[in-house]
């Protein structure tokens, strides 16, 4: 487990770097966090306050990552 500090700080580095990443770096970046957070894609939505077929879609490709889902994923993971 990660100690909290440790935690944040790679939280961070994931929200406010994602949205300079390509599509699939933006895919693994998120799934990632995911992990980090021990969270499956339905519960994950639910904290962040988008819907799950969002985050579903952003990870598998059909939806990019937008600045308002982006927002929201950080201010949720700090």
């Amino acid at each position: 487990m990660f100690p909290i500090l440790s935690l944040c700080a790679t939280l961070n580095i994931y929200t406010v770097d994602i949205m300079k990443r390509s599509t699939k770096r933006v895919q693994k970046a998120l799934k990632r966090l995911r992990k980090i957070t021990e969270e499956i894609q339905s519960t994950f939505a639910s904290s962040v306050g988008v819907s799950f077929p969002l985050i579903r879609e952003i990870e598998n490709g059909p939806r990019s990552l937008t600045h308002t889902s982006a927002n929201k994923i950080g201010a949720a993971t700090g």
